[in-house]
């Protein structure tokens, strides 16, 4: 189906599909936090030094994660869910994001409003460092934090800037005025790649403040290397 057709026969069911792919509520549903990483089960498959996460401990967290997720009186420390901005989830259980998207960065809702217009959105990044190492709930923060991260002292975030910039390009006006209607699937292509270019940039930035990853991956394919699987 069109996407422009979309928006005309089901607005809602449009918007909700933006929120799914922008937020993912569920991501924060059952990631496991540093404590219960090094801590284990009672003391059992605590995480080594450097070491990735046990999927033994992995599973129950995920499991009472998702229980505890719903209820503050487990968890009033509990630091609030990001979405792909990296701005703060809103509304009960923090599991509705506030309809006002880019809150704290208005002069670039273009980028949004061009998304939630055509129901299309920008999935999370992965939990999995690299698409190897479990991440805990503090790193995947920090990941977020780090694609949104001003670089170039601006006050804008420099991901968010170039996503702009791409859509003032002639290259998405091509796409824009292309003969049969606007090729969305190419202008979206065109905000992924800024995206996944951001993730990278991030990726370098969680190798300095978390090292235990990297140590984590060269653990990973030495073992790979050895017995041909993880």
């Amino acid at each position: 189906m069109d996407a422009t057709y979309g928006v005309l026969a089901n607005p809602a069911g449009t918007f909700s599909n933006y929120l799914i792919r922008m937020q993912d509520p569920k991501i924060y549903d059952t990631m496991i936090s540093p404590d219960q990483a090094d801590a284990g089960i009672f003391g059992f498959g605590a995480r080594e030094e450097g070491g990735d996460i046990p999927v033994l401990v992995r599973e129950f967290y995920k499991n009472l994660n998702k229980i505890h997720r719903q209820s503050p009186f487990f968890n009033p420390d509990l630091k609030p869910a990001l979405n792909l901005w990296g701005e703060e989830m809103l509304g009960p259980e923090q599991g509705i994001i506030n309809p006002i998207k880019i809150t704290t960065q208005p002069e670039f809702k273009m980028v949004d409003d061009w998304l939630q217009t055509h129901g299309l959105g920008l999935s999370m990044p992965s939990t999995k460092f690299k698409r190897y190492v479990n991440m805990d709930s503090e790193q995947y923060r920090t990941l977020i934090l780090e694609m949104n991260k001003d670089r170039d002292g601006d006050g804008v975030s420099d991901m968010l800037q170039e996503m702009n910039d791409k859509m003032l390009s002639k290259k998405w006006d091509r796409y824009q005025n292309a003969e049969g209607g606007p090729q969305l699937g190419n202008q979206l292509d065109m905000l992924e790649a800024v995206k996944q270019k951001y993730i990278e940039k991030a990726n370098k930035e969680l190798i300095d403040i978390y090292p235990q990853l990297q140590t984590a991956i060269d653990n990973i394919d030495a073992t790979i290397e050895r017995t041909g699987s993880k």
